[in-house]
């Protein structure tokens, strides 16, 4: 199985889970929640960054952290794991929903033109 040596800033360890499926076949779950423990924030890295959590008007939440300790992080995908993130990207980008914040388009980027290192 192919593997891909990734570096995920804090916005796309916090923002990928957003777009991986809700509900889904029992073995794209088991891809799910194995993505979501690899690249989740520590509690450690919680504190280092004083990562803050606010509600919004919408019901939704805003996270905000310290952008100068902020570094990104390698993290190494399975095949499975990348071609999730991957295929949810790309299928925003067909529907026109992909946001066209920058970060969004970065991760986009990044992703959609990765290679395996292994």
């Amino acid at each position: 199985m192919k593997r891909y040596q990734i570096p995920l800033t804090i916005f796309e360890r916090i923002s990928i889970p957003d777009i991986l499926p809700k509900t889904a076949k029992y073995e794209v779950g088991i891809v799910v929640r194995d993505l979501r423990e690899k690249i989740s924030l520590t509690q450690d890295e919680i504190v280092q960054l004083e990562v803050k959590t606010q509600d919004v008007k919408d019901g939704g939440q805003f996270v905000q952290w310290n952008e100068t300790k902020a570094k990104s992080k390698p993290f190494d995908l399975t095949q499975l794991e990348f071609e999730l993130i991957k295929g949810n990207l790309v299928s925003l980008n067909e529907k026109g929903e992909l946001s066209t914040d920058p970060r969004w388009l970065a991760l986009f980027e990044k992703i959609t033109t990765a290679k395996p290192t292994k």
